[in-house]
């Protein structure tokens, strides 16, 4: 993707636009209005220079896909695994993302549909406070998606050993003596254990 270069308002910092019957660049905030050269001598540019550099760096963590059903552009960051297609909601999985060294050996099918997750989401939160109305709207709704967590599942051997030094005080009284005992003892202590199926 190609970064975008926008200009802001020397006086408020919005947006600027250009009018081309004045060419010149408009403020619709304050009503302010700048040619290209008092744009270019403004500490604006450095603005635009610096949300361009922020628009590049966004870009370097978008990448681009297609969808395999009905072939609309469908965007996504770094992290994302699968999405699904805002046109035709065909689930998508980035084959990419899940390939290399790191490709998991199975993936774990949703144990319900989105029909009953909403059910699962509307009898959650009904019985919450002050939760947004626009919750409940079919709009809000539709955006619930399933989405892949990564874990893994390992095996581990580990061997542990202590040592310490014990100390037992006994105290007791005899006639008009009082006795205290004080045993010092070392102790040693190995094992072996096997855990099974460790997810991280």
């Amino acid at each position: 993707m190609d970064a975008t270069l926008t200009y802001k308002c020397p006086n408020c910092d919005a947006g600027l636009i250009f009018d081309a019957e004045k060419q010149a660049f408009v403020c619709e905030f304050c009503i302010s209005e700048f040619s290209e050269k008092e744009i270019l001598n403004s500490d604006s540019a450095e603005r635009a220079a610096r949300a361009e550099r922020e628009n590049a760096e966004f870009s370097a963590e978008i990448d681009q896909y297609y969808c395999p059903s009905c072939g609309a552009e469908v965007i996504a960051d770094k992290s994302t695994v699968s999405d699904v297609c805002y046109y035709c909601h065909n689930p998508i999985v980035l084959s990419d993302k899940v390939s290399g060294e790191l490709k998991p050996s199975k993936i774990i099918p949703f144990a319900f549909d989105k029909d009953s997750a909403k059910e699962e989401f509307l009898r959650f939160a009904k019985k919450k406070w002050f939760v947004p109305r626009d919750y409940f709207d079919t709009a809000h709704m539709e955006k619930i998606s399933g989405v892949y967590f990564p874990f893994w599942i390992t095996d581990a051997d580990t061997d542990a050993s202590m040592r310490a030094v014990g100390k037992r005080i006994r105290r007791w009284r005899q006639g008009d003596y009082r006795y205290t005992e004080t045993t010092i003892y070392d102790v040693d202590r190995a094992g072996r254990i096997h855990f099974e199926d460790i997810s991280t």
